[in-house]
């Protein structure tokens, strides 16, 4: 994005050249927040995960009470989590060392997107949204202003804009992974079109692998259906929504009506609407708490973090009220582990055992007070409501 278009002055960004111009590495003390380079930091001997600037912040985070965020409670689940570290940096594209390393920064990201061709263009303006830019307030999301090639990189704007001549996948044998939808879309695995496609696959992998194997009475997904689906909590995807429309490729003979909704959505596009084929998405300013529109047959949450938000709270018990099957993604564990926590802590039951995701962003997430690895969309797990219904 170009925030100078907007009258927001940011800090002069770092080279984009190769990586030994770069400006180093900057991490923080998840404590202080003090921020310096690498070196001046020291990790939790034990799990690896978070680092300290001093001893007076690891014994202060070992000591903490009140809240349940004590290192002491949470060390021996981070070192469990950095155990994950391999398979999810498991990814089948040609650049995956480069994006999945734990040292990718935000000066390493826009390094890529610009030898790709593709830094602040098109739907890869979203990808940068707030780079370098701490303090600042951003743009609401829905406003992006998207001209000419969306998807930028000539081969997939043909293969995905085009219409398709694709045989549909079957939901018997539904795709498993990034390397069988390249091969079944004819992407070649050095292309970072999957930055962008992991909310529609994410999406799709959820209706055809998990909504069967956990509500398998519903059928909403068979050919012929209609299913209404509310997006939830969305912040950036109100800016990507023709990316969407890859969920009717993939599965042309549903219909699907989708309702976007999340409070930081512009109010010049509330209630706007797009339209593909078998496909209707609308966008709503609000929190779902609030929202009075169609029932939905399935609720999704995209990177949600249940447990971070004041607003969640009430969105849950509405959801544990109508008993909807909800779905949402996380980008770590640590995220996915405190929205169980909101969800016991509200008496509204627990979440499921959080699976990695095969249509995880292939890109890592920096995170300067921790090492543990964090993918957009990297976990998935479904509400399990309480016996009783909430109020």
């Amino acid at each position: 994005m170009n925030f100078q278009e907007l009258g927001i002055v940011c800090p002069q960004e770092a080279s984009l050249g190769d990586s030994s111009s770069m400006e180093p590495v900057i991490k923080a003390c998840c404590i202080c927040g003090t921020k310096g380079t690498a070196d001046l930091f020291t990790k939790c001997s034990s799990c690896q995960a978070v680092l300290y600037c001093s001893d007076e912040c690891r014994i202060a985070d070992w000591n903490h009470v009140g809240d349940g965020h004590s290192h002491s409670v949470w060390c021996s689940k981070m070192k469990n989590y950095m155990t994950r570290n391999q398979e999810l940096a498991e990814l089948p594209f040609t650049y995956a060392k480069e994006t999945a390393c734990a040292n990718f920064d935000e000066t390493k990201y826009k390094a890529f997107l610009s030898r790709h061709g593709i830094l602040n263009h098109g739907f890869w303006r979203c990808e940068t949204i707030g780079f370098n830019c701490e303090n600042v307030p951003l743009p609401k999301f829905g406003t992006l202003p998207i001209e000419g090639d969306a998807y930028v990189l000539p081969v997939e704007g043909l293969i995905l804009e085009e219409p398709s001549t694709m045989t549909p996948t079957s939901l018997a044998h539904p795709l498993q992974n990034w390397k069988e939808y390249y091969d079944w879309r004819g992407f070649q695995m050095d292309s970072p079109i999957a930055i962008l496609l992991s909310y529609p696959l994410t999406l799709y992998h959820i209706l055809a692998a998990h909504l069967p194997r956990d509500y398998p009475h519903l059928n909403i997904t068979g050919n012929g259906c209609k299913i209404t689906i509310h997006i939830i909590g969305v912040e950036k995807e109100a800016d990507m929504i023709p990316v969407f429309s890859e969920l009717g490729v993939l599965l042309p003979n549903v219909e699907f009506i989708i309702n976007m909704l999340g409070p930081e959505i512009s109010h010049s596009v509330g209630q706007q609407t797009k339209k593909w084929d078998k496909m209707k998405v609308t966008l709503h300013k609000t929190v779902y708490h609030h929202f009075n529109g169609e029932a939905p047959d399935l609720v999704i949450g995209f990177n949600a973090g249940l447990g971070a938000y004041r607003t969640w709270p009430q969105t849950l018990k509405k959801l544990q009220k109508h008993r909807v099957p909800a779905y949402f993604t996380d980008y770590c564990q640590y995220s996915c582990e405190c929205s169980n926590m909101a969800m016991q802590g509200l008496g509204l039951g627990t979440i499921s055992a959080p699976v990695i995701n095969p249509f995880r962003s292939p890109v890592r997430k920096f995170c300067q007070e921790h090492d543990m690895p964090w993918y957009s969309n990297g976990f998935i797990f479904h509400l399990k409501y309480s016996t009783e219904q909430g109020t």
